[in-house]
């Protein structure tokens, strides 16, 4: 019974301020396939970092085993929790692109630039690779990414906020993180991803399991014009 219990999974979806999603995004969430004690969590109404902390929190306070998050403009494949579970990762992610930029993959490798001194490292492309691979990158994205029990709690114990935002829009500098310490420029899934490499967790992407990313644009005389949201 424990072991069942230990093995559970919290299902999140990160929603957007104004709370609507697509029908192509309700029926393909509506489809995952779980067991029936896994649950399902709505956290909105909140910054993303700070809705995906309130995720972490209660997985851990109410015993789950892992959690998967699933964001509103990511559509998954129905068996996409098992597939990511039969991989024995503690953080691993399905294959997604960017909406813009070429639309290369979301998850990234990291690149020293010790010429700047705010942030001596940044996000560079994935090497080439075969569809199928489950690949060590250095950035993960959340959009449909399983993270273990025991990889949010080495997490959660070394960094007060495991999902933090360290990115300035404005370009005032880096935000400071709750160390009292600047925050490299990431968003909060890769900086989550980040810290947990740091702590002995590999994140991986399995480009086996591959999911669209959906965006909003608009026909004009020019076409179709979808810039990022």
């Amino acid at each position: 019974i424990v072991a069942a219990r230990r093995s559970r999974v919290l299902i999140s979806t990160i929603y957007p301020g104004d709370g609507r999603v697509t029908m192509d995004w309700a029926s393909a969430t509506a489809r995952i396939q779980h067991a029936p004690d896994w649950t399902v969590i709505n956290p909105s109404g909140l910054p993303y970092d700070s809705a995906r902390n309130v995720a972490a929190r209660l997985c851990l306070d109410q015993g789950f085993g892992w959690l998967f998050f699933v964001d509103s403009d990511v559509l998954v494949p129905p068996d996409i929790i098992y597939k990511l579970l039969a991989t024995g990762r503690d953080l691993v992610g399905a294959l997604y692109f960017k909406r813009g930029d070429n639309y290369p993959p979301a998850a990234a490798t990291l690149v020293a630039t010790p010429e700047d001194k705010l942030n001596p490292f940044k996000p560079a492309p994935l090497p080439r690779f075969n569809y199928g691979d489950i690949l060590p990158v250095d950035f993960l994205p959340t959009g449909a990414t399983l993270i273990s029990r025991r990889c949010l709690e080495a997490v959660v114990q070394a960094f007060v906020h495991p999902f933090e935002w360290g990115m300035d829009p404005a370009g005032f500098g880096p935000f400071i993180g709750s160390n009292g310490q600047p925050l490299p420029g990431l968003s909060e899934d890769f900086m989550f991803s980040f810290r947990a490499k740091q702590l002995g967790f590999q994140p991986w992407l399995h480009t086996g399991v591959v999911c669209s990313h959906e965006m909003t644009g608009w026909v004009g005389v020019k076409g179709l014009q979808a810039p990022e949201r």
